[in-house]
């Protein structure tokens, strides 16, 4: 905590005041994505599953963008430090869970939410693709986000 503290020009303090450990500070950004995301499907429950994922997904990218210098300084610390894998593994496995939600419901049949967990996964692939590029390069997410969403477009026609 005491480096990333000093990475970001505050104290240890200050730094547990955002964060119970480094993990959680380091993965704020990610974690608080979460809230983004239900707001903008909730605001876009009507579109098929597809296009809300995608309008959810350019809604995120537009709240990064936002304030993108935090964003990118918590990459290239994730990326250069191996201990957090198992952080962002388990966030990572939030995430899935939260886009498979999206699929399909509980009482959907086995093997539907078995393609609804490959579906998630692979949007969540495609995601953090997006985000470690953004991350390393100058360049605008959204037109990643497309792209990933062209490229899966024929995973999603299972749902027509």
């Amino acid at each position: 905590m005491g480096r990333i503290a000093d990475a970001a020009g505050v104290s240890r303090r200050t730094a547990y005041r955002y964060a119970a450990d480094r993990d959680e500070l380091l993965l704020y950004h990610p974690i608080s994505w979460l809230d983004v995301f239900d707001e903008a499907a909730e605001r876009h429950a009507d579109e098929p599953i597809a296009r809300r994922l995608h309008l959810v997904s350019l809604a995120i990218a537009a709240h990064i963008d936002a304030d993108a210098e935090p964003v990118k300084r918590a990459f290239a610390v994730a990326t250069t430090d191996s201990s957090f894998g198992g952080a962002y593994a388990r966030l990572n496995a939030r995430w899935v869970d939260r886009v498979t939600a999206e699929i399909a419901r509980p009482d959907d049949p086995v093997a539907v939410q078995l393609r609804a967990r490959m579906l998630g996964a692979a949007v969540m692939g495609m995601i953090d693709t997006v985000c470690f590029h953004w991350a390393a390069h100058d360049e605008p997410m959204a037109p990643l986000i497309d792209e990933g969403f062209d490229l899966l477009s024929s995973a999603f026609a299972w749902l027509d």
